[in-house]
């Protein structure tokens, strides 16, 4: 016993003594590929100077030749966000080494060499982008040659082709009282006969009491496929401002009337066919809509800037119109009562004649219809309205399209608006009529603005909602006043 015992405790202190060997020359050994040489004093300084710069050595210290390398790999879109990395990069990526080979593969093939060689060389990027542009709207525009036959301006099918053959989309930016802007892009988008309509709906609205600026753009993206023809996606965009309001929303609402309520919100017509629906609990802002009238929107779309209105050629005057003995004639009008998505009534006047004993200090009247006419509604005017998260329906409110045309198809003057049904309204025109209408049924709708002004009396009998008369005034700096009556 004495044996095995003395055995097993030789065994244990010879395991333990190597057990303390190994740890002991693991932490004495040298790190393998280290250099051991000591380091003259002399030149401690340089080493640790040497050292930290390799620290903080970064991709900005990379040779200019580098950069220029690996940009070359980059697509546009991928350059002109680098470019916004820092004032380097921004030089860099406008190098001609790096856009001369784009613009060879983007621009279509019917571009020669020639043309090419036309472009500023002294700065490439700016030319290239300036010719996208071009090209881009050359295309959009050949889609608008057809005119409607019914209304005599562009065709709404063909205003919508050209929309989305240019990717075009629109957006709403509302910038708060600090400063900050909240871009919202659409939602919801209808074509009509003589309008679009736009819509958002989201619930990031913020309160309308915070927004202090309101600007409407619509986005153009910049590059197409040379081949395909169809817009390279996630590329850059270039937008054109269509509307801007530079003071609160808030004061401008404070100052309007509401067009229409309900239970939840209250519904408000601004100026340039806005309209906006404002929760009644906490003020926010459920949704904006936007109705353009269809006449030069898509020149307003692609040719404006982010800081400027496109502004089309001025309009011709009423007064620079030839005066014959049988004075004006070959007018015509067009009106139409909607929704943001579906038609309620419309109805056009053609051939219409003003002679010039109706021609009185500027003012040219047009009668359009007999006495005897009626216009029919078949539908109830209404104003239906959603959000991400609610809908309802509004009554006595819809959107109205107007436009008036010359007897050359230039029209003269054209609105789009969400306007109200009013049970109430004073008469703007007189008319003896020779036929009965209950006055209690009576109700109107009025609206103006800067060039013209529209009245509609609709009544309503035993079996029928119909409309009495409508009666149309444009005014303004480019025109003569022109009123125009329509009689039933």
């Amino acid at each position: 016993m004495d044996v095995k015992n003395h055995r097993k405790q030789l065994a244990e202190y010879l395991t333990n003594k190597q057990k303390q060997t190994t740890v002991r020359s693991q932490e004495t050994a040298v790190p393998p590929r280290v250099r051991t040489t000591r380091v003259p004093a002399s030149r401690k300084t340089a080493v640790k100077t040497y050292a930290r710069r390799l620290k903080t050595a970064t991709i900005y210290d990379l040779p200019n030749e580098i950069i220029l390398k690996i940009f070359g790999y980059l697509s546009i879109g991928e350059l002109l966000s680098v470019a916004q990395v820092c004032h380097l990069w921004h030089l860099l990526s406008s190098d001609n080494l790096l856009w001369k080979p784009l613009l060879q593969s983007c621009v279509p093939s019917q571009v020669g060499s020639q043309q090419l060689g036309d472009l500023k060389s002294s700065n490439l990027k700016s030319s290239f982008m300036q010719r996208c542009i071009e090209m881009r709207n050359k295309r959009i525009l050949k889609l608008l040659k057809k005119k409607n036959p019914y209304t005599g301006v562009i065709h709404c099918k063909d205003v919508e082709n050209a929309f989305k053959f240019g990717g075009i989309s629109w957006q709403i930016v509302m910038t708060d009282t600090s400063g900050n802007e909240h871009c919202l892009q659409h939602q919801d988008i209808s074509y009509h006969l003589m309008s679009v309509s736009v819509r958002w709906f989201s619930l990031k609205m913020i309160p309308a009491n915070n927004v202090k600026k309101l600007s409407l753009y619509s986005c153009n993206p910049l590059f197409h496929d040379s081949k395909t023809g169809k817009v390279v996606s996630n590329g850059p965009y270039q937008r054109s401002l269509l509307y801007s309001m530079d003071h609160k929303l808030s004061s401008a609402l404070d100052k309007l009337k509401p067009i229409g309520t309900d239970e939840n919100l209250k519904v408000f017509a601004l100026e340039d066919g806005i309209t906006i629906g404002v929760w009644k609990e906490g003020g926010e802002i459920a949704f904006i809509a936007i109705a353009a009238g269809l006449p030069g929107l898509v020149k307003k779309c692609i040719m404006g800037t982010a800081s400027k209105m496109y502004q089309s050629p001025k309009e011709k005057s009423l007064a620079c119109l030839p005066e014959s003995t049988y004075g004006l004639y070959g007018y015509s009008c067009t009106i139409q009562l909607r929704t943001m998505k579906q038609e309620i009534w419309d109805q056009q006047f053609t051939n219409v004649e003003c002679p010039n004993s109706d021609i009185r200090n500027g003012f040219a009247q047009f009668h359009l219809m007999k006495e005897t006419d009626r216009q029919i509604l078949q539908k109830e005017l209404e104003f239906p309205w959603k959000t991400d998260a609610f809908k309802n329906k509004i009554k006595d409110v819809c959107c109205l399209d107007a436009m008036l045309i010359d007897n050359e198809g230039q029209v003269v003057w054209n609105c789009c608006s969400a306007v109200s049904v009013k049970k109430e309204g004073s008469r703007k025109f007189s008319f003896d009529m020779d036929f009965d209408y209950c006055r209690e049924q009576s109700r109107c709708i009025e609206y103006s603005d800067q060039k013209g002004q529209i009245f509609i009396q609709i009544d309503r009998d035993e079996e029928r909602t119909y409309i009495h008369h409508i009666a149309t005034s444009c005014f303004g700096k480019a025109f003569k006043t022109v009123h125009i009556f329509i009689q039933q």
